[in-house]
């Protein structure tokens, strides 16, 4: 077992969850089933929470698929660096190296505009902010799909390293898909009038 591999797997892998989960609460506070779920979307609390959460989820993206020769570099090109200088050591198969080392090189190549955009989302205006800051924006469009796609082959790729390099699984159950209901409750609330707000507080029943 290589433990130095198995830290950086596990540190990207880390990684990866907030900027999924981040990814995932983001779309989800953008978006409405009905008027009044998108008149609480519109609430400049929620606006903020969404705004955070994508800032967090393009950061996160940021780091796995940055450029390396940064001390504590998690990223997958020092990942695969890594295993590149060290794949006599690490595989038994030069078959099994040679098939992750392509589904990278593959998974980078086809999503390199999407790369270079995320990175100059990260470094020219959330981790700076540089001038013209309207006019990166202007040539940024990045879609809630592309991020989508994006984490999901980047979760393809961590589980394949596992199980080609450890032998086990990386199993991963995002935290989302516990029965999010914030917007909904919200915008339920919103429809009681007054009284029936106070009555439920107080835990009286309607007047008949």
């Amino acid at each position: 077992m290589d433990n130095t591999l198995r830290e950086l797997l596990e540190t990207a892998s880390a990684i990866f969850i907030k900027a999924n989960e981040s990814y995932l609460f983001a779309k989800y506070f953008d978006t409405a089933n009905s008027d009044a779920e998108k008149s609480v979307i519109k609430r400049p609390s929620i606006r903020f929470i969404q705004h955070s959460l994508w800032k967090n989820c393009i950061i996160e993206l940021d780091k796995i698929f940055g450029i390396s020769g940064v001390k504590n570099d998690y990223s997958f090109i020092n990942i695969f660096t890594y295993i590149r200088i060290n794949q006599s050591a690490l595989f038994t198969e030069m078959s099994d190296y040679t098939m992750l080392y392509q589904k990278w090189t593959e998974l980078r190549k086809s999503k390199q505009p999407l790369i270079v955009q995320i990175n100059n989302l990260r470094k020219k205006l959330y981790a700076h902010t540089d001038k013209g800051k309207e006019k990166l924006l202007s040539e940024i469009d990045i879609s809630y799909i592309e991020i989508e796609e994006l984490l999901k082959e980047t979760l393809s790729l961590i589980k394949e390293i596992y199980v080609v390099l450890f032998d086990t699984d990386y199993d991963y159950k995002p935290i989302f898909y516990r029965n999010v209901e914030i917007v909904q409750t919200i915008a339920e609330k919103q429809k009681l009038t007054r009284e029936e707000r106070v009555n439920q507080i107080l835990g009286k029943n309607p007047r008949p």
